[in-house]
């Protein structure tokens, strides 16, 4: 549990002033009136690009010099995730995706209820929401083709997340944290594969990854890098 402390002795988080924050042993300075916020984005001090590299380098395994190259596509990419993800038009693909194999997977859940002793099953419940809401997400944005390279892709992802986000993330090394390392690299050759069939048919995909595995190509990004951008998205 991470402890949050102030620093505001004047009540500044109340009436609007700026203040700092002790948060994991680290200051952080908070802003809360839009002028403030505006003058800090026209001077153009919040730049978090080598944080974005850390994060792909330590947590997601891309080189650097792919981070790098990462790094100059942001105007590229902000242009694929505001056509795909914030107009209505492209982004009801993904949603109705979404909803479509929600309902299936939950339909299904409905008949073995029905079917079941006593009309009642026991289930984890990280395990159901696993299986329902996030097999619906992955479907709805990668297409059922990464779910049958593999069906368990979740469960490596979680414990990709549960035992190495904090390790990794710190740049400690890898072999310290075989388990997570071992998650991770699954899922990244699993993309590996799902790539190469996005290559040769967009459909397998949803118009949004479809977008961004052909803008990857084309800047000269590899499947190997390219993958582990996906996970970043995976990641969310």
């Amino acid at each position: 549990m991470l402890k949050i402390t102030t620093k505001s002795t004047d009540s500044a988080s109340v009436n609007g002033q700026p203040f700092s924050m002790l948060v994991a042993g680290r200051k952080h300075y908070v802003f809360t009136d839009l002028s403030d916020i505006a003058t800090i984005n026209k001077t153009k001090t919040l730049d978090i690009k080598n944080f974005v590299r850390m994060l792909l380098r330590n947590l997601f395994g891309m080189s650097d010099e792919a981070a790098i190259k990462l790094g100059a596509m942001k105007p590229a990419i902000h242009e694929i995730n505001t056509t795909y993800l914030l107009k209505s038009a492209n982004n009801i693909v993904e949603t109705s995706r979404y909803f479509n194999f929600l309902d299936l997977l939950l339909n299904a859940l409905d008949e073995e209820i029905k079917d079941a002793a006593g009309g009642s099953v026991t289930k984890d419940g990280f395990v159901l929401v696993t299986n329902t809401q996030g097999n619906a997400t992955v479907h709805a944005y990668f297409g059922q083709t990464l779910l049958d390279i593999n069906p368990k892709i979740l469960t490596d992802f979680t414990v990709f997340v549960a035992d190495g986000f904090y390790p990794l993330l710190s740049g400690a090394p890898t072999f310290f944290y075989p388990r997570p390392v071992k998650a991770r690299e699954q899922v990244a050759r699993n993309l590996e594969d799902y790539i190469k069939i996005v290559d040769k048919d967009e459909s397998a995909s949803a118009p949004f990854i479809a977008a961004r595995v052909k803008v990857m190509k084309e800047q000269g990004i590899d499947q190997k890098e390219t993958a582990r951008e996906l996970l970043s998205v995976l990641f969310g």
